[in-house]
């Protein structure tokens, strides 16, 4: 999104941070987000994108989508 944008889209943080917050949301946020950066090849690599794209033919990839829905 960075090099779509031309510029920083979010603010950098870490689970850390977001789970010593008092906010009961961000310390929700904090869980998932280590939950995805210490399972990401079980979240990701468990996929079958074949049958994926048999479901949604139309299915792009990060960039191409972003540049179609830019235009939009």
């Amino acid at each position: 999104m960075r090099a779509s944008a031309g510029r920083p889209v979010t603010t950098p943080t870490t689970s850390t941070a977001l789970e010593a917050t008092q906010d009961p949301r961000q310390r929700s946020y904090a869980h998932m987000f280590q939950f995805y950066a210490e399972n990401h090849e079980q979240f990701t690599g468990n996929r079958n994108l074949d049958a994926i794209r048999n479901l949604h033919p139309n299915l792009q990839s990060f960039k191409p989508g972003l540049t179609c829905t830019k235009t939009a």
